[in-house]
């Protein structure tokens, strides 16, 4: 059984009824018990880059662009996302902010955009292909999170994958992807420190260049074989 994103009584009763269980990430063993916790093997999730640019060189500085990835839900904290973004055209103007995805809130991100003016900067875009994802996540400054939970995010291990630095509250669920050698890390709907860390990241090309090449580096981690090869040694 493959476990992921659920609450603790699933979690346990899942686990109870199964024979081998399979979490992507190690966070989900602080639900368990000693004995349940043997049951489990923690293999993270690998990055889909089928259609992805090919990338051999060390990136570029891009310039201010700031990219989220994911539904439009609560618990993703969209809306504080975008209040660090409007605080950072302060002293940044030529910053910009792409939105990818759909989810119930999508209306409700629309109208807060407007709200504070910043319709020619922020792009709020639907669904798109994979490819296309991946492109903009390999041209972006940085990949931007505020999720109150995850379990090895898909869209953090694919920046990583890309090149592309990582914004983000610390998390247990990513403990295992994100590190102070990939991500810059704020306290959790905190917009100031939010927009402080962007526009750390966005005057500082150097760190910026660090970021990016442990990306790559740490990403080769969490290939799709290494992946598909550990879940069949617990199969």
């Amino acid at each position: 059984f493959i476990l992921c994103n659920i609450d603790d009584a699933c979690v346990a009763g899942v686990v109870r009824g199964a024979t081998r269980v399979i979490v992507p990430c190690a966070a989900i063993l602080e639900h368990l018990g000693p004995l349940k916790r043997q049951k489990v093997k923690v293999v993270p999730n690998a990055p889909c880059l089928l259609g992805a640019p090919a990338r051999s060189e060390p990136r570029k500085f891009p310039g201010h662009h700031y990219v989220y990835a994911g539904r439009f839900i609560r618990g993703k904290g969209l809306e504080v996302i975008i209040r660090a973004f409007r605080d950072l055209r302060v002293s940044v103007k030529d910053a910009r902010l792409t939105l990818i995805g759909d989810g119930p809130l999508r209306q409700g991100l629309v109208e807060e955009v407007q709200k504070w003016d910043l319709s020619d900067h922020v792009c709020i875009v639907g669904p798109l292909p994979r490819e296309s994802v991946l492109e903009i996540i390999g041209k972006a400054l940085a990949v931007v999170l505020n999720s109150s939970f995850e379990c090895c995010s898909n869209v953090a291990v694919e920046a990583l994958a890309m090149g592309t630095p990582v914004i983000s509250p610390r998390l247990a669920g990513n403990q295992d992807v994100l590190t102070n050698n990939t991500t810059l890390f704020f306290e959790r709907d905190n917009g100031k420190d939010m927009a402080r860390q962007m526009q750390r990241l966005g005057g500082n090309q150097q760190l910026f260049s660090d970021l990016s090449r442990c990306a790559t580096e740490q990403s080769s981690r969490y290939g799709l074989a290494d992946m598909v090869d550990a879940t069949i040694g617990v199969l």
